[in-house]
């Protein structure tokens, strides 16, 4: 015998014109090898199984009714039909349909383990589909470009390997059961975009992104995603290694997203100041912000929320915002740990907002950290503190050419500046000169003491 599939396959000479009528599934023997198949007779779409292929087998089928016929893999599942004019592998499954002509294919195994599909009528995708699922193999799994994937790519492990530039894969519309892997293997971006109208969860908090939103790694190598659809529109993170989630610059105000759960935000390009703000405080919940240009970003709770002093880690009062003067390279990152309030996580930087008053004000321990100004004001103005606790600070600055008068309370004392000594119990210092300042500390209960001063401080008499 010869030792060429079509050497085999002639000689296997008479059983080659067997054409077996099939009207249900059906798996086939390997006994049977070069018969072939119709679905002469069938009411019903029908699918007939392939044996393991084994070199030198062929099988012909025809289509000759008006349902689909379909054969595909071996149910070992260690089989896959490669594709000519698809320019595929690792397809499982191939479907004979159209509603006007009677397509017929030959499948040849020229290796063991694979097929090879050659059309002998029917020459559109219209008549022959290919479906299914396919192993990955280190040949063809590297992308150096941009690439739209199909639902015969379900179940492959991708990658930029070779990549001298960022690249996006765009997922097939979402159908229950595909799933993909995207490992990171040359430092570039990997962009997973979904079809549109489609989502992905975010890998940090499970929950939905926006329809439409894309997974992004900066390049980091080593870096892997799988995800998996569960039904029709949507794409779940099965397991991640590394940051997959988009940072994303914004150059006008705007309100965060409780679906962008875990991402970092930045004001990059920004020409104006900038006013995030945040949902709904939900436990959970992680956000970052990073200064990318030098203009004021706010970051403002939701409505009756608060947002722990990052000075202190006390509760800031309900509705007061973060704020940094635009220092570039500050950054800040804030978690839910308790409904409506937001913990400070890790910062760089000043977040607290300068506070300018052109009244009477009662300063609130909350405020520990907070600066204080008198701009703009007219006359003379008394902040009085707080009750005196170890660890709280406050900063004033004399921005008007008034009185800015300092007061304890009652019963505690502060330090006059100039010699570090305590005022008398319930007197305050005062300063009138634009410029001075002082920065006061409680180091003992019930005393201030003064960490550093400009200009010519006063005591009360």
């Amino acid at each position: 015998m010869e030792t060429t599939p079509f050497g085999y396959y002639s000689q296997i000479g008479k059983r080659n014109r067997i054409e077996e009528a099939k009207t249900s599934d059906y798996t086939i023997l390997a006994s049977e090898v070069g018969k072939s198949f119709s679905n002469s007779g069938a009411s019903a779409a029908i699918v007939l199984t392939l044996p393991i292929a084994k070199r030198g087998m062929v099988f012909t089928f025809h289509r000759k009714a008006q349902y689909d016929l379909s054969f595909n893999t071996s149910a070992a599942d260690t089989d896959f039909i490669r594709e000519p004019i698809y320019a595929s592998t690792g397809i499982k499954k191939i479907t004979l349909s159209s509603p006007f002509c009677y397509p017929s294919v030959r499948v040849v195994c020229l290796e063991d383990g694979f097929w090879t599909c050659q059309i002998l009528s029917g020459t559109d995708a219209t008549t022959i589909r290919a479906s299914g699922t396919r192993t990955a193999s280190k040949s063809d799994r590297g992308q150096t470009d941009d690439v739209t994937l199909t639902d015969i790519d379900s179940g492959q492990s991708f990658d930029n390997e070779g990549a001298e530039k960022s690249i996006v894969f765009t997922l097939p519309s979402a159908e229950d059961g595909m799933e993909f892997t995207f490992d990171v293997l040359a430092a570039y971006r990997i962009t997973i975009t979904p079809a549109s109208g489609e989502q992905i969860t975010n890998p940090f908090s499970g929950r939905l992104l926006a329809a439409d939103t894309s997974l992004v790694n900066s390049g980091v190598i080593g870096n892997t995603i799988k995800i998996k659809c569960i039904n029709d529109t949507e794409w779940v993170v099965v397991n991640s290694v590394g940051k997959w989630l988009q940072d994303i610059p914004k150059t006008a105000d705007y309100t965060v997203l409780a679906s962008q759960d875990g991402c970092t935000f930045n004001n990059f390009g920004d020409a104006n100041a900038i006013v995030f703000t945040l949902p709904s405080a939900v436990v959970g919940m992680e956000y970052s912000f990073d200064v990318l240009a030098a203009q004021q970003m706010t970051i403002t709770p939701a409505s009756g929320e608060q947002i722990a002093n990052p000075f202190s880690g006390r509760l800031l009062a309900a509705d007061t915002s973060l704020v940094n003067s635009g220092v570039i390279g500050n950054t800040i990152k804030l978690k839910c740990i308790k409904a409506t309030e937001w913990v400070i996580v890790g910062i760089s930087g000043k977040w607290l907002q300068d506070i300018t008053k052109t009244a009477d004000f009662t300063v609130l321990a909350s405020q520990d950290g907070c600066t204080f100004n008198n701009a703009g004001d007219d006359g003379t103005i008394v902040f009085t503190l707080p009750t005196a606790v170890v660890g709280m600070k406050y900063i004033f600055h004399v921005q008007a050419a008034q009185e800015l008068r300092i007061d304890p309370n009652a019963s505690e004392t502060i330090a006059l500046p100039s010699t570090g000594a305590q005022s008398a119990a319930g007197k305050y210092i005062v300063a009138d000169a634009i410029g001075e300042m002082v920065e006061i500390e409680c180091k003992v209960v019930g005393t201030w003491n003064v960490n550093r001063y400009i200009g010519t401080w006063g005591a009360e008499a």
